[in-house]
């Protein structure tokens, strides 16, 4: 299993039974969409979230 992998794992155990379905739902959605769709999905995603430092530890990976 690749670190990118295990990070993201460790994020979704993290995650409440509810929320785990959520994220489930949400990426069936995105596999079974259109290129554009994946396009537009993507560009939502990261638009909502952001990434990048915070004064806090990364519930994904813990750092």
């Amino acid at each position: 299993m690749t670190e990118k992998v295990s990070k993201i794992l460790r994020g979704f155990l993290g995650l409440t039974s509810t929320e785990r379905d959520e994220f489930i739902k949400e990426l069936e959605r995105y596999q079974k969409s259109s290129y554009y769709d994946k396009l537009e999905f993507e560009r939502y995603v990261r638009q909502k979230s952001s990434l990048g430092p915070k004064n806090t530890i990364c519930d994904c990976c813990g750092r």
